[in-house]
């Protein structure tokens, strides 16, 4: 089958979207089908319009996303072909709300994909913007939905908002979790060892919204109770020295998989630790957890977002409700370990990996959804 994958992010690149876009391009042509990367990107004129909506912006103190703005993704949209488009047998649309706004004339199913929708990153990830952008953005995100014979969404809080904010079909909607964006290669096998003192891992790049001062607090608490233990921070570029200095806390930085040196240093403290902590605070998937899942580390995180979909409580983790404390944490932490099950997660989050969260069961699960939209639209 004949597949146009339309994007800006190059979906050649390993790195782009963390590495989803790669894994996304890999996993369908891995299902035997002809896929072609269709290059979604600005002219002088949107940047302009980008440029004018920033600074609008700035000079009234409110973020604005010129993407949700329909003069821009006007521009975008006309980079892209539609008559080349309609030569192809489907259409894979990933975070493409803005672009099929604007694509009429297409004769060929598409399927969009997405981690979340404008709506759920409103009072969520992103605050206080302009009304009018969110009315913009929601507006084409509508319209795109609708153009769509089938849409994919990384967990079931996105799809929430499919059918109930957009009011799409649920028969059209599908939930596939993304998997880790690792190779079979960079899998490590670790046997759990615990002598007595417990090595958690913090792994982010956002101190504030990945619930980083919880996690401080955690390991706090776990030391003021009988557990020793370290808190290794990974991902964070900048750190209060207040934080860095507690004895408890082992800075790492942040670690560069490009950097063979750097990669080997992370690779390392996966095999330290024994388990994730990463009381993120708002969440759409988390990649992150199907990676330590993969290394046999259970995760403890909020059960925010779509991190229900990742981390399941007594398999591979747990998820505790948002606005638990760092003592919450450590309590589970403890009694987890304290009991054993820390070490039965330890291979049970092996099997969450190998289930549903890795790049292969997503391909076959979506060669299924591609296929059937196929036939249905030769009917």
């Amino acid at each position: 089958m004949k597949i146009a994958y339309i994007s800006v992010g190059n979906p050649h690149n390993r790195y782009t979207w963390s590495g989803t876009f790669y894994k996304m391009f890999e996993s369908l042509k891995q299902q035997n089908h002809s896929v072609e990367w269709i290059p979604v990107y600005n002219n002088g004129l949107g940047k302009f319009e980008e440029f004018l909506i920033k600074c609008f912006g700035k000079l009234i103190h409110k973020p604005v996303m010129p993407l949700f703005f329909k003069c821009v993704a006007k521009q975008y949209a006309k980079s892209i072909s539609v008559e080349k488009l309609n030569t192809y047998d489907l259409i894979y649309a990933p975070c493409c709300g803005p672009y099929l706004y604007h694509l009429n004339g297409i004769k060929k199913p598409i399927v969009y994909m997405s981690d979340a929708s404008p709506e759920a990153l409103f009072d969520y990830y992103i605050f206080d913007t302009l009304k009018y952008n969110r009315d913009q953005a929601n507006s084409m995100e509508k319209k795109a939905l609708d153009k769509c014979s089938a849409l994919i969404y990384g967990s079931d809080w996105a799809k929430g908002f499919a059918v109930n904010f957009y009011n799409q079909d649920e028969h059209k909607v599908h939930v596939l979790e993304l998997g880790a964006n690792l190779d079979d290669k960079d899998i490590i096998k670790k046997e759990y060892s615990y002598n007595g003192h417990l090595h958690l891992l913090f792994l982010g790049v956002d101190w504030k919204r990945k619930g980083g001062d919880i996690a401080v607090s955690a390991c706090k608490y776990l030391n003021d109770n009988g557990v020793p233990a370290t808190l290794h921070i990974v991902g964070i570029r900048e750190l209060s020295e207040d934080i860095k200095s507690l004895p408890c806390v082992d800075f790492v930085g942040f670690l560069d998989k490009n950097n063979p040196v750097q990669y080997q240093k992370l690779v390392d403290m996966i095999k330290l630790c024994h388990c994730l902590l990463l009381p993120t605070i708002a969440e759409c998937a988390g990649v992150v957890f199907g990676e330590t899942s993969a290394y046999g580390l259970p995760s403890f995180t909020h059960h925010t977002g779509g991190t229900t979909n990742y981390v399941l409580n007594g398999r591979n983790g747990y998820g505790l409700p948002l606005g638990s404390t760092g003592e919450d944490f450590g309590k589970i932490i403890k009694k987890c370990l304290e009991t054993g099950e820390l070490e039965k997660m330890s291979k049970t989050c092996i099997d969450v990996y190998n289930e549903r969260l890795n790049w292969s069961v997503w391909g076959q699960k979506m060669d299924k959804i591609i296929k059937d939209v196929v036939k249905q639209n030769k009917i």
